[in-house]
């Protein structure tokens, strides 16, 4: 990969490093050695748009070229932690050296927060915590519905009753409807749907180098993290708007109750 300059614009650059340092330059060799490996993934990506691209290369920080593919991998392949560009654009000596991924997954609300949420993430949160907060459901109950039965859990003994998740799930699946994707909303709500971005979070996000192998792993765990993000939403926006459905998936899980079976005699 070859990109001509113009004389003035390689003195420009030169005296952009004036003084000089030894140091200076190391730093410099090595940030301009970590943005060819990038062009070489936007050329290799998306052939097309590099080749018509006039965007600038070899400047300090992210160059626009790096910025530019950066904005179709967002747009195309899946979506890029946009602070961190923000952040290190044009600084020179600040590069992020791994892929800027954010996480996608819901990040659960602290209790000062829980009244802010909608209504039906607040009933699937207390539920998936054993649904044993009787103060929040005393509030919460009376908006769904009058006859809006009271989860189980809440009136017996902690320990005494178990979900059994399979029951749980079955159960919605006959109710079908929007009730049939409660169980995989509830998977979102607590990072249990086996797919990288929804489950991880930022306490334990790991670096993710650059690689032809991680930026195709990537964007196949995005292509199939969509459908779920979407699905979460519509029931999310949907059980609020219709508390009804709420008073539904209760019911359903209080008759996904049972006893623990006893270990021996």
């Amino acid at each position: 990969m070859q990109t001509a300059i113009t004389v003035s614009e390689a003195l420009d650059r030169l005296r952009a490093f004036h003084p000089f340092s030894v140091q200076r330059a190391i730093n410099y060799l090595s940030d301009q050695s970590e943005c060819i490996q990038v062009l070489r993934w936007y050329q290799h990506y998306f052939p097309q748009d590099y080749a018509n691209s006039k965007a600038a290369v070899g400047t300090v920080g992210y160059c626009a070229r790096e910025m530019e593919f950066f904005e179709l991998l967002n747009e195309r392949l899946f979506p890029i932690d946009r602070w961190v560009l923000e952040d290190y654009s044009d600084e020179e000596g600040y590069r992020y050296a791994y892929i800027p991924v954010e996480p996608l997954g819901y990040a659960p609300a602290e209790d000062d927060e829980f009244n802010e949420l909608q209504l039906s993430i607040q009933v699937l949160i207390l539920l998936l915590r054993g649904a044993g907060d009787t103060a929040y459901w005393d509030e919460i109950l009376p908006k769904i519905s009058p006859n809006t039965p009271c989860p189980q859990p809440a009136k017996v003994q902690p320990g005494v009753y178990q979900l059994n998740w399979d029951i749980f799930s079955q159960l919605c699946q006959q109710a079908e409807g929007l009730i049939a994707d409660v169980p995989v909303t509830m998977d979102v709500l607590s990072h249990n749907t086996g797919n990288f971005w929804l489950d991880i979070g930022y306490d334990d996000m790991y670096p993710i180098e650059w690689s032809r192998e991680n930026i195709d792993g990537l964007a196949d765990e995005y292509r199939l993290a969509a459908p779920l993000i979407e699905k979460f939403n519509r029931v999310a926006d949907e059980l609020s708007a219709h508390p009804d459905g709420l008073a539904q998936v209760i019911t359903l899980w209080n008759l996904s109750l049972e006893r623990p079976q006893k270990k021996g005699r």
